[in-house]
């Protein structure tokens, strides 16, 4: 860290990514659901070795949850802050790497609570935090942190991911400041005081700040590769070397393992591992039996293109989507397209959007489906529209169903809770009547638990009375 023993008191300002979708999804490199948010925290120096801090955060989030084996839904732009105690493990504490290093990764672990502030029934969440990170130091009190975590929910098991990056400041105190008239510290006597040595522990030179050169080729050893060997400086302080004995360097010799003339860069005049008739040293793929029009590499599939210019070198596609297939022609690659036999935009990762009138629909049979008071026996009047919610699973067969069912506050909540249950199923058994596949949905109540409307008017427990259809993937 930025952070010393003269100096253990730090601070960061760093912005944060928050994703709760890519622990539901199991797809941990898609950022289309990443919300932003800021961190503040407060970071004690124990030792060489650890830190404690106390990260503050807050953000909007988009709370992923999985409704069945094949359905994940998403509450979108949730305000949470959250509060942690971590203790982090340097990795530049003397042992493994230098402790003023430019370059400072670290582990931590930790506990801390998330607050979901619309959340007014279950607003507090336990979580552990697990990270790594690293710090590239700008001066002795600043330095860039950039970091990544994973924080296991203990309570609403919302598991997710914090990537985060700025600034980390340390704080001078009185310590750091020498009376006039004291000494100037020395530690390995080289006459370079330790403020001004970059090695303060390692007796050094003037012209590298202090720090060794100990096979003294010029290069100082935190630049050198090989710093107990005699090297040139364009090879990071190593010699040159030659492991065949064939008099090319190994960074000139093309076959560094097998002696050759230089006409043929290092390798073999007749040298084709392979056996494909091309000869290593024009052989792209010398390893593999290719062709000769691609160099010596192969083409799997046989597309037209190479398979070390593929990205799908075993499924037949085209050179402007580097060798993969589009299957419904849309733009998006069959790799990244959740839906490749039915066309559909980027924003809808290659699934066909639902129409206006679809949409309509929807919204509609909240107040459109009807049943005999106090029952879960469906109304006449609600066929027609259970018909074109039918029929829009039928035009969209990429996608799943979400059926809930609620009520008004009247009545016993318990007796509410399961009217409203056996009225989603009733929706969800005529849709099956109706060719839609049992396993493309699923039902549930809520009862009278979240209201859209104020019960104590006749028109707000009306509307309150209602079943919604949620399309989802």
């Amino acid at each position: 860290m930025a952070q010393t023993t003269e100096n253990p008191n730090a601070f960061t300002l760093k912005g944060i990514g928050l994703d709760y979708v890519a622990p539901v999804s199991e797809d941990y490199f898609d950022y289309n659901n990443l919300n932003y948010g800021g961190e503040i925290g407060y970071f004690r120096h124990i030792s060489k070795g650890l830190n404690i801090g106390f990260p503050l955060r807050y953000g909007f989030a988009n709370i992923a949850s999985k409704n069945n084996i094949d359905s994940i839904s998403i509450l979108s732009d949730q305000p949470v802050a959250s509060l942690d105690a971590v203790l982090m493990a340097k990795l530049n504490n003397g042992i493994w790497m230098k402790e003023n290093s430019i370059l400072a990764p670290y582990l931590f672990v930790g506990a801390g609570g998330n607050y979901f502030i619309e959340d007014e029934n279950d607003p507090f969440d336990f979580q552990i935090p697990v990270g790594a990170g690293f710090n590239i130091r700008l001066s002795p009190l600043v330095a860039i942190q950039i970091q990544s975590e994973y924080r296991y929910s203990i309570i609403k098991e919302n598991h997710n991911l914090v990537h985060s990056a700025g600034l980390v400041f340390s704080l001078p105190s009185s310590k750091s400041y020498r009376p006039v008239d004291a000494p100037l510290k020395d530690s390995d006597n080289d006459g370079i005081i330790d403020k001004d040595d970059r090695c303060p522990n390692e007796v050094g030179l003037s012209r590298f700040y202090g720090c060794p050169d100990k096979d003294g080729d010029g290069i100082p050893d935190y630049e050198d590769d090989c710093p107990d060997e005699v090297g040139e400086k364009d090879r990071n302080g190593c010699p040159i070397r030659d492991k065949d004995e064939d008099g090319i360097p190994d960074s000139e010799d093309k076959c560094p393992s097998r002696p050759g003339p230089a006409s043929n860069r290092g390798c073999p005049t007749i040298a084709d591992a392979d056996k494909d008739g091309v000869a290593d040293e024009k052989d792209m793929c010398p390893d593999l039996p290719g062709l000769m029009r691609f160099s010596g590499c192969p083409d799997t599939d046989a597309d037209g293109l190479p398979d070390n210019k593929d990205q799908c070198p075993n499924l037949v596609g085209t050179s402007a989507n580097n060798g993969c297939p589009d299957t419904d022609g849309d733009g998006i690659t069959d790799l990244n397209d959740r839906c490749p036999t039915s066309p559909g935009p980027a924003s809808s990762n290659g699934c066909p959007e639902l129409t206006e009138e679809d949409k309509q629909a929807l919204e509609l049979a909240k107040s459109a489906v009807a049943f005999e008071s106090g029952k879960a026996v469906l109304k006449e009047s609600s066929f027609s529209i259970l018909d074109k919610i039918a029929g829009i699973m039928t035009r969209y067969p990429e996608y799943n169903l979400s059926i809930e069912g609620h009520t008004d506050s009247v009545g016993d909540e318990t007796a509410n809770q399961l009217l409203s249950t056996k009225r989603a199923k009733s929706c969800y058994d005529y849709l099956i009547k109706k060719g839609i596949q049992a396993s493309r949905m699923d039902y549930k109540g809520f009862g009278e638990s979240k209201p859209i409307a104020d019960n104590k008017f006749k028109a707000g427990r009306s509307q309150n009375r209602r079943v919604e259809f949620k399309i989802n993937m």
